[in-house]
């Protein structure tokens, strides 16, 4: 007994429904069959007029005969007499039938019979009854009828129990979000580069109006159902055979179907169409959030092989020197900070492993193109990153076995700007090469003196510089040129 009401379930419910709708259709095939077998009752005619007329020879007598002369019997009158009327003044009264009376009445003509071979006249026939139609045509009429209320009942209740049971998505509204939480959502709504959008919820609110106003104008029309249903049963009386009991049976089919499609809607609604809109709105995400990794991996893969191209064209360069500049500034257009990255170091190892040796100055000299290929595709340079850049193509130009201090300087300008203090940021060796481009011993320049010393002096915070001032030919040259030495230096720097 337990496991039995253990197992009945909304689905079976709605099953059992089903069922019950189907034994509602076999009823109005078992109901539309008596039409073969039993007639509707017959009206009664309508009574006939009391007032009738009375035959002739009742109603009528012979008329007074005019009044005869003097001394003569009056003559009988061709004209009866009105029943009930006296006689007029004048006229003789009837005497008592006399013989010759008696006998002028029975020799009176009678009226001339039909020819023979001829029929008598035939009354008048009494209309006849209405044409009734053939039991089998009015069964299919009535079973018709009964299916199509049947029908519309059922929808009509699968209607009213779709919006009673239309779910409710869960909505955040009423939850107020603070300043910070929307902050919060707003970054992340940024980050993610696409917006979020929540489920149309317009039939929901219609479901909600309609179902409201269902009931309230329902409560307030109950004193009028029963004669809404006797009007109905009236409506449908003659569609369904217009039997004694089809009044009855018309508002039985419209209650039992209504209930059913109202229950079986409401339940299925319920149980169905919420667990289908969660899994299409589910499924929308996940179709959303796939065609994101796709386009994701699309734009990966094409970016990887923008990075591979970049770095096998980088590595052509560093071996053999034969790729024009064009093609790395081509090259190197759109590749990903990560493989630009890489791509830096391995140009900076190979000038820092080369510029010593005047032998291998020429392989050094095949990072300068790599150099300025990052620069110029710096694509972001406006939030001032990689000062290296600069820097290293300074350091390659002015190590280079022609040294090109000019360029050298402009390069190493741009990198000590976009670094920032050298007392913060480090990467005095900047200081320290600008201070070479901008000491010539030849051509000795007042105006650029103060710079190189002050540079010379910047660089000499970090000791192991000051071993290189003196092994540079061109430092120590423009250094005994001006008459300075290291330990003046080392005074102002301290």
């Amino acid at each position: 007994m337990r496991n039995a009401k253990e197992s009945i379930t909304p689905e079976v419910v709605i099953r059992m429904l089903a069922y019950g709708t189907l034994a509602g259709i076999a009823v109005i095939v078992i109901y539309s069959a008596q039409a073969l077998y039993v007639q509707p009752a017959a009206k009664a005619p309508p009574p006939a007029s009391t007032a009738q007329t009375m035959p002739a020879a009742a109603t009528t007598a012979p008329a007074a005969s005019p009044a005869a002369p003097p001394g003569q019997p009056a003559a009988p009158s061709d004209k009866p007499l009105q029943a009930g009327k006296a006689a007029p003044a004048g006229a003789a009264t009837p005497e008592a039938a006399r013989p010759e009376d008696t006998k002028t009445i029975k020799d009176a003509p009678k009226p001339e019979s039909a020819p023979a071979g001829k029929a008598a006249q035939k009354p008048a026939p009494e209309p006849e009854a209405a044409v009734r139609p053939a039991p089998m045509a009015k069964a299919m009429a009535v079973l018709g009828t009964g299916l199509l209320l049947a029908g519309s009942a059922l929808l009509g209740g699968a209607f009213l129990g779709f919006l009673f049971g239309i779910p409710r998505s869960l909505q955040q509204q009423s939850v107020p979000e603070s300043a910070s939480s929307q902050s919060a959502s707003a970054t992340t709504q940024g980050l993610s580069g696409r917006a979020t959008y929540g489920a149309n919820t317009s039939l929901e609110q219609i479901s909600d109006w309609l179902t409201k106003i269902l009931v309230g104008v329902g409560l307030t029309q109950l004193t009028s159902l029963p004669s809404a249903l006797t009007q109905f049963a009236d409506f449908a009386n003659p569609g369904l055979g217009g039997f004694e009991t089809s009044g009855v049976f018309a508002v039985a089919l419209l209650v039992y179907f209504l209930i059913c499609g109202f229950l079986m809607s409401y339940l299925w609604t319920r149980l169905r169409l919420g667990k289908a809109f969660s899994e299409a709105d589910t499924l929308a995400v996940i179709r959303s959030e796939i065609a994101i990794v796709s386009e994701s991996q699309k734009k990966a893969q094409e970016q990887l092989t923008i990075d591979y191209e970049a770095l096998r064209l980088t590595e052509k360069q560093l071996e053999s020197g034969d790729v024009s500049q064009e093609e790395l500034d081509r090259a190197l257009r759109g590749t990903s900070d990560l493989y630009r990255t890489n791509i830096y170091q391995q140009a900076g190892n190979v000038r820092r492993n080369n510029w010593r040796d005047p032998k291998k100055k020429a392989k050094m000299e095949r990072t300068i193109p790599i150099f300025r290929a990052l620069i110029a595709t710096d694509e972001k340079k406006e939030k001032e990153r990689f000062h290296q850049n600069y820097a290293q193509l300074g350091y390659a130009l002015a190590e280079a076995s022609t040294p090109d201090y000019k360029n050298a300087l402009g390069a190493l300008n741009k990198a000590i700007e976009l670094r920032g203090p050298a007392e913060t940021q480090g990467y005095l060796m900047y200081e320290f090469v600008r201070a070479k481009c901008l000491a010539d011993p030849d051509h000795p320049d007042p105006n650029t003196k103060e710079q190189v010393l002050k540079d010379l002096r910047v660089a000499l915070q970090w000791p192991e510089l000051t071993s290189a001032i003196g092994q540079d030919e061109r430092l120590s040259a423009w250094l005994k040129a001006n008459h300075v030495s290291m330990k003046s230096l080392l005074q102002h720097t301290s």
